[in-house]
């Protein structure tokens, strides 16, 4: 197993790479392959380069000098199959003795042409980029993408041969499932809203505190937790607490988030861009309803009158608030959707899910490698001897 950040790591994205790591040991015998020497010149020398509108990690040479720190080890221990969590930069180039599983919440044209940091990427790196990715699909078995959004993105951009499968599986929390799946938990009175992201702008945090005062002037006592940032417009406002990060490694802290979850009545984050949300799936385990726009991959997530209420981008603040109050005071309306996020979470968003399915698109990918290995051949022989017709005289 190969991934952007070590596996090994809680912390590396999120803990998506530790997670999917627990769960493939729990199918295969599992060896991680780890260059953090390389990884920490790379990612250094990418920071730099970023500023400028250049992607280092898409120049062709990069891969090389993954291929060339690994393919030794993989001939001497050749694996039945490599899998790999967001880096294709590092394994475009490895040996093609085995298949490959690539994972990853949206493939790179998606996330160019949808996050706006990415907006002043260079034309030339946008078309690095989008090569290498190709190269990447043409070179894997199964594609596991993590929600519908991401993979109709992605059927658009690429070409997906036939020996190639692509795969929606959700993800679930990066979090431990401490009684999350027993009986539901009472929310606080008043009811308290709750708001878990690092980026506060981008994940709708002024939208939200527009939310938050119109309700507040409606339900005496609401209040709103705030989590994983410090707005300083929200310090002082009457009702809203921000707790700042709380660390899930910190015992303290990460009780605290436990509380916060089990106490809401809501869980309300309007992000404008959203690959997928692992916040979301946390709420449901939890049986907390989400409000959300319908934007990138959350409609995976948060079904509209299932498991929350998921508005259209455009959609103004007073309607969502019409909307939100309705269900507040409808308690068996929203008992019945507390319910309905526990099964989600229990059907398809929590981790023991992801990885029965990932285990199945694996041992496809093993047994049809024959297949796959023979259409790589055609394609090298092909693109050979379309390179050779371009250069003779």
């Amino acid at each position: 197993m190969m991934s952007m950040g070590s596996a090994e790591n809680p912390r590396s994205w999120s803990g998506t790479p530790y997670s999917a790591l627990q769960q493939l040991r729990a199918h295969f015998d599992v060896d991680v392959i780890d260059t953090p020497r390389l990884d920490f010149v790379v990612n250094k020398s990418a920071s730099v380069m970023r500023r400028a509108g250049a992607d280092l990690l898409r120049e062709s040479f990069v891969p090389a000098l993954y291929s060339t720190a690994v393919s030794g080890r993989l001939r001497k221990n050749p694996p039945d199959l490599l899998f790999g969590v967001i880096c294709s930069h590092k394994m475009t180039d490895l040996p093609r003795d085995f298949p490959i599983v690539l994972m990853a919440d949206a493939l790179f044209d998606t996330v160019v042409g949808y996050y706006g940091r990415y907006s002043q990427q260079s034309a030339r790196t946008k078309r690095l980029g989008n090569a290498l990715q190709q190269e990447m699909i043409d070179r894997a078995s199964v594609v596991l993408l993590t929600s519908q959004w991401a993979a109709d993105n992605a059927r658009a951009a690429y070409r997906f041969s036939p020996s190639t499968r692509l795969t929606v599986v959700p993800i679930g929390p990066n979090m431990p499932d401490e009684g999350q799946s027993g009986a539901l938990f009472t929310p606080a009175h008043p009811p308290r809203l709750l708001f878990v992201g690092f980026e506060w702008e981008r994940k709708g945090g002024p939208a939200l505190l527009q939310l938050f005062i119109r309700l507040q002037a409606l339900i005496p006592g609401l209040g709103l937790d705030i989590v994983g940032c410090s707005p300083p417009e929200a310090e002082k406002m009457p009702g809203v607490t921000v707790h700042g990060l709380l660390s899930k490694s910190d015992q303290t802290q990460f009780a605290t988030l436990k509380r916060l979850y089990r106490e809401a009545s809501l869980f309300v984050m309007l992000s404008r861009q959203e690959a997928y949300g692992i916040v979301f799936a946390e709420a449901s385990s939890y049986g907390l309803p989400c409000i959300a726009l319908d934007t990138g991959g959350v409609s995976t997530l948060v079904r509209n009158g299932q498991n929350g209420l998921l508005f259209p981008v455009d959609t103004s603040t007073a309607v969502i608030a019409d909307a939100v109050l309705a269900l507040l005071q409808d308690q068996a309306a929203l008992d019945a959707m507390r319910l309905r996020c526990r099964q989600i979470y229990k059907d398809e968003l929590n981790w023991d899910a992801w990885g029965r399915a990932a285990a199945r698109e694996m041992e496809w990918a093993i047994a049809n490698w024959p297949e796959k290995a023979q259409w790589l051949a055609e394609r090298s022989r092909t693109k050979a001897e379309a390179d050779n017709s371009q250069t003779s005289p």
